[in-house]
């Protein structure tokens, strides 16, 4: 199916001042709290300052070139308030309209429509010392730049928004300190999101006095946010953090007020005629979007918090801050980590944009103005980098947005969020989100290959093929002699980028029909340890024959049907009432000590482990999906896992297994078409179902496996035998 966007849909890319201008105190240019913090506290992971950034400022032609030939039609960029507005008597700095003059006039003549942000976080030192967003004052100084920056580039600018992303600076900067100015004011601190508000509606004011041609608008992150579990309390709690998350700025800003909860804790901060002056209509609502949050109840949150990656310690700060609010945003399960504390979510941006729709059916025509992956990235000697992750990304990001478009949400227009690799905050250059790499000692531009892969679809207005993640590992198929069905777990991959080793854990089944040969490549391989899930009839009938290697016997399901359980395993019972999905819940419910058991066996053994049972998809299978789940394999690999097992059976497994499926072996009737197709078929949906159910009762894997007797030690121990 091709994803194609309609006519007139707006290409563009975004930028932010401080993150790629450099020259801090260049040509009058006075401080920034970013500039204060960088030189007093703040310490980023790779050492690197905005001072220079990547030196926009005295490379913007450069740069214009680079991104005339992407091919994009529109570039946001934002303003520098203390480039422009130099200190509290409002001295307007001339060199600093010059250059963002020459950015609109070079742009345009690229054929570039100009997108301007006024405020992107970079509040000037003067106007903190003044008390900042904390003092009303901040509102009508914004009003003022907007005023100044309107007077010279009022006539040539396609969009005017007003801020960007105003949750964090006010919530990162001043409720909760993480961000500069880094003040913890604690809930006192909310006043700064009203100050924000009204700067926007002043600002709006102040931009439409001025007759400036362009839309105007404002910029909001609209992660949206789901229930981190299916638990009736993580499903409240989403629908509260959504609540704040989302509507927090927009309810203000379209007409409907503050909400209640912020209007009781703002008390006489909000004077007459303040929602009215916030109410300004607006022609467009930008929209970020990078990644959806996940949100479970406070008291549930502790299961989440206590595995976190050190890219999610973020978490764990903001949980008690929300805890009073009914909720905490918590990681996703399963869900691989993409670049500084955000999650890869397929599916969230459909639900933020519908979520917009259903909430504000009114709302203006939106664009979609940062939206964008960023990794620690290494380039090869010419400075390329082979970006496949950030086209991933951007390609099931863009196929939603197409598919919403046509389901009628109005977007018209995305950015991608960045050009050029800049200093990305708090992160320096440890996280790079660029189309175009830059080299952060040398300066060196160098387009990657996501530059050429999205430039083609602005091309062509339809999303390009994406590169396959490329399988590897002994999960694709080993070669064991004489073992029927035997698969690896190595090189799955789990959420915060490690792999599972090869030739650590294998899976099989029915090794009761082992031969001479079959024990040899067990010995070959090293496998010193067997775990028999299999059922007491099942083993009585038919034990294991392996030679060396210990046997360790963990029942996990017993069919009910001796006879059809000893030649299909718990296949027999789905000629009940038993589905294998049953039989896969029952074993969660009711035998989580024996898969601990069987988890601690492989921390513990001193060679590789082979876990098996009669049929390989049904014992075995949960066994292994509660073991990845626990490593932090991420859920599309242990899905994808099993959904491609029926493609992998052996020949002679498949045949053995067919024949005695049809009645055609010594050792059964044909059994119904149904049980047949079931057992032939992936389980994959299965699997999908035991994860889902023990996050419902337990929060994550791991917390289930710890309160049914895993030690602490135990899930470090085989973590650290797993994985590389």
């Amino acid at each position: 199916m091709n994803h194609t966007f309609p006519e007139g849909f707006v290409w563009g890319t975004a930028a932010a001042a401080y993150q790629v201008e450099g020259a801090w105190d260049a040509d009058g240019k006075a401080p920034s709290v970013w500039d204060t913090a960088g030189r007093t506290w703040l310490k980023t992971p790779d050492g690197t300052t905005g001072d220079v950034a990547i030196d926009q400022y005295h490379r913007l032609d450069e740069d214009l070139d680079l991104l005339q030939r992407f091919g994009a039609g529109a570039h946001r960029f934002s303003v520098s308030w203390p480039r422009v507005v130099t200190d509290a008597k409002g001295t307007v700095n001339q060199a600093g309209l010059d250059y963002y003059e020459r950015m609109v006039d070079g742009l345009l003549a690229r054929g570039i429509a100009p997108a301007l942000n006024l405020y992107h976080w970079d509040t000037p030192q003067w106007l903190e010392d003044l008390g900042g967003m904390m003092d009303r004052d901040f509102a009508d100084r914004l009003a003022d730049l907007a005023t100044v920056v309107a007077g010279r580039l009022g006539d040539r600018v396609s969009q005017w928004f007003t801020m960007n992303e105003p949750s964090h600076p006010s919530l990162g900067g001043y409720v909760a300190g993480f961000l500069p100015p880094a003040r913890k004011e604690g809930s006192a601190g909310l006043a700064t999101v009203h100050h924000l508000l009204l700067g926007h509606g002043r600002s709006v004011q102040a931009l439409r006095a001025a007759g400036v041609q362009g839309e105007i608008g404002t910029i909001l992150s609209l992660s949206g946010v789901a229930p981190a579990t299916s638990h009736p309390d993580d499903v409240r709690a989403a629908e509260r953090a959504e609540h704040f998350e989302g509507r927090l700025f927009l309810d203000p800003m379209l007409g409907r007020g503050h909400l209640p909860e912020m209007a009781a804790t703002l008390g006489d901060i909000i004077r007459e005629g303040d929602e009215e002056i916030i109410a300004q209509p607006i022609d467009v609502l930008g929209v970020n979007w990078y990644s959806r949050y996940s949100a479970a109840s406070p008291e549930r949150a502790t299961a989440h918090l206590a595995d976190l990656p050190a890219r999610g310690a973020m978490f764990a700060g903001l949980a008690p801050a929300t805890a009073g609010l009914g909720f905490a945003v918590v990681p996703t399960p399963g869900l691989p980590w993409g670049g500084a504390h955000r999650q890869l979510t397929p599916g969230g941006l459909r639900h933020a944009l519908r979520w917009v729709a259903e909430t504000y059916p009114d709302h203006p025509d939106m664009v979609i103005t940062e939206n964008g992956v960023g990794y620690p990235e290494t380039a090869d000697a010419a400075g390329f980098v082979q970006d496949d992750h950030r086209i991933r990304y951007l390609g099931w990001a863009l196929t939603e947005l197409s598919e919403a478009i046509a389901d009628g949400a109005r977007v018209r227009g995305h950015h991608v969020w960045t050009s050029f690799d800049n200093f990305q905050w708090m992160a320096g250059f440890s996280q790079r989100f660029g189309l175009v790499h830059v080299d952060p000692e040398t300066l060196v531009r160098t387009p990657k290959a996501s530059f050429a892969w999205l430039a083609e679809a602005v091309r062509t207005g339809t999303v390009p093929p994406v590169p396959a993640e490329p399988l590897t590992g002994d999960h694709t198929g080993i070669d064991l002699p004489g073992v029927r069905n035997a698969r690896g777990l190595g090189g799955l991959r789990t959420v915060d980028g490690r792999i599972v080793r090869d030739g650590v854990v294998f899976r099989s089944a029915g090794l009761h029909r082992l031969d001479d040969e079959g024990r040899t490549a067990i010995a070959a391989h090293d496998i010193t340890t067997l775990l028999d899930l299999r059922g007491e009839d099942e083993v009585r009938r038919a034990p294991d024959e392996v030679g060396t290697a210990r046997v360790v016997h963990l029942p996990l399901h017993t069919p009910r049907n001796a006879d059809a359980g000893a030649a299909v395993g718990a296949a027999g019972d789905v000629r009940g009432s038993y589905s294998l999905k049953d039989i896969y819940l029952e074993i969660v419910r009711e035998r989580g000590a024996a898969l601990v058991t069987g988890i601690r066996e492989i921390a513990t053994s001193q060679g590789a482990v082979l876990a098996h049972c009669t049929a390989g998809k049904d014992r075995t299978g949960v066994f292994i999906a509660v073991l990845l789940a626990a490593l932090g394999v991420r859920d599309d690999d242990i899905v994808r896992t099993y959904a491609e097992s029926s493609g992998r059976l052996g020949d002679g497994f498949l045949a053995e297994v067919s024949g005695i499926f049809y009645g055609d072996g010594p050792e059964g009737a044909r059994m119904p078409d149904a049980v047949i197709e079931e057992m032939l078929s992936s389980p994959a949906d299965y699997i999908e179902s035991v994860l889902a159910n023990i996050r419902h009762d337990h929060g994550t894997v791991a917390a289930y496996l710890l309160a049914n007797g895993l030690e602490p030690d135990d899930l470090r121990q085989v973590r650290e035998k797993l994985l590389a």
